[in-house]
Order: C-alpha cells, then structure tokens, then sequence
C-alpha cells in the first residue's frame, strides 16, 4: 500500500523533474532549431556552387571533346557523373545523426519513472 506521504514527495519530485525538463527541452529545441538553419543555408550554398560548378565543368568538357571522337560519351558521361555526384550528396544529406540531447532527455526521464516507481512502491 502507498502512503500518503510518498505521494506527496513522489508529486513534488515529479513537478521538479517536469519544471528541468521543460527547461532542457526548450533549450535542445532553440538548439536544434539553429542546427537545422545553419545546415538549410550550407545546404543552398553547396546547390547553387555545385550547379554552377557542375554547368561550367560540363561545358568545358563538351568544348573539348566535341570534335573528336568521344564526343558521345563524352555527351553520355557527364549525365551520368552529375547523376552519381547527386546520389553521393544525397546520402551524405541523409546520413546526419539526429540531435543526440532529445535522445538523453528520453533516457533521462525513463530513469526519473523508475525511480518514481520503486520509491511509490517500495516497502517499508
């Protein structure tokens, strides 16, 4: 049986921990939220110079070989390049590790519960 004692300690300590993580979330999230703006603008910055990197590149390429006889692959060949240069930046994109504080606040607050529990429950 519970007493009603530890609820009230079990209450007050849970309005503590809610009072923390509200404040740790608030800042992880101001946190993330400049992490993912710097990332947006690294981003446009990689499109617009690889785009134009990529059209000058291409060009001058095409300068070179259009009178001989690579020609065609060399009209076949940047495609392909650009498609595999696209493909390797994509995965890069995709392969950022979410923001690790969201994931330690969650263990945090697992941990709280179980001793939330093992206080309310222990006997005595």
């Amino acid at each position: 049986m519970i007493r009603p004692g530890k609820i009230r300690d079990a209450a007050s300590f849970v309005q503590e921990q809610a009072d923390t993580y509200l404040q740790l979330a608030q800042l992880q999230w101001q946190e993330s939220c400049q992490i993912l703006l710097r990332q947006a603008l690294w981003a446009l910055v990689l499109v617009l110079a690889g785009t134009l990197a990529c059209a000058f590149a291409g060009i001058a390429l095409l300068a070179l070989v259009w009178e001989t006889r690579w020609r065609l692959g060399g009209l076949i060949g940047l495609p392909v390049l650009l498609a595999l240069l696209a493909l390797a930046a994509w995965r890069r994109v995709r392969r950022c590790a979410p923001a690790a504080g969201w994931l330690r606040l969650r263990e945090e607050i697992g941990q709280d519960i179980s001793v939330i529990r093992e206080a309310l429950w222990r006997k005595p």
